[in-house]
């Protein structure tokens, strides 16, 4: 019910443009059948105030406008709630800001269920079914998206294949080593490898640094010693590494 919610935020409109919303909802009826100039006389209002209303909406024009109110106007009347004075107040009791949160959340499942074309999403699922590769890009935390998607699919039995790249080479090879038997696959490109000796080397010094400074401080000293070279082949770099 976005556009509902948007309507009665009486703050984000002129006098004017107010004067239309309020006649619009207390009319909902009239809407489909009225016209943009037709709208503007019954509001004393110009057919340039209705589409600049629209606008500030987020829509195109005032035919959309039509469809998209009607639309959520129906699914109230059908027997929908929705809450159009969402906003938390700071006069809101415990139980106040716990109710309005959780008829947000369901809300936001609600339209998104209204709003999905059910054509679409069968074939959408029909591809994904029929395909040879599914690949999921992620950072920071839309990888838990990443990874529920995985887990889903997983359970319908396709093979899921992880990458990782670089950097991504390394938390890959750790994930796989503490969850065997996750993937059907694994890709690792652009890693690499270092001499046991020298990893135990780097592991005591970075040990030592903890026990000095504490575990959130920067060690600059093992900064350099892991990245210092990647400079080397620059006269002026303009970054750490």
């Amino acid at each position: 019910m976005r556009l509902l919610k948007a309507m009665h935020e009486s703050e984000r409109f002129s006098s004017t443009e107010q004067t239309i919303v309020d006649y619009i909802l207390a009319h909902p009826a009239e809407i489909a059948e009225l016209t943009t100039r037709e709208l503007a006389e019954k509001t004393f209002a110009s057919p340039a105030a209705v589409f600049r209303l629209c606008q500030k909406l987020g829509l195109k024009g005032y035919n959309e406008f039509k469809l998209k109110f009607i639309s959520e106007v129906n699914r109230i009347e059908g027997g929908e709630k929705t809450i159009v004075h969402r906003p938390i107040k700071g006069t809101d009791t415990a139980t106040d800001i716990v109710r309005k949160i959780a008829a947000i959340e369901v809300e936001a499942i609600e339209e998104t269920k209204n709003e999905l074309d059910k054509d679409t999403l069968t074939r959408i699922a029909n591809r994904m079914l029929h395909a040879s590769v599914i690949d999921f890009y992620a950072y920071d935390q839309n990888a838990d998206i990443a990874l529920m998607a995985m887990f889903n699919l997983l359970q319908i039995g396709l093979p899921y294949v992880m990458f990782g790249h670089s950097m991504g080479s390394f938390l890959t090879r750790t994930y796989l080593i503490r969850y065997p038997g996750k993937y059907d696959a694994a890709i690792l490109s652009g890693t690499g490898h270092q001499a046991k000796a020298m990893v135990l080397g780097g592991y005591a010094l970075a040990s030592a640094a903890v026990k000095l400074y504490g575990p959130r401080k920067v060690g600059d000293k093992l900064n350099s010693i892991a990245f210092g070279a990647y400079n080397n082949g620059f006269e002026n770099p303009r970054t750490a590494f």
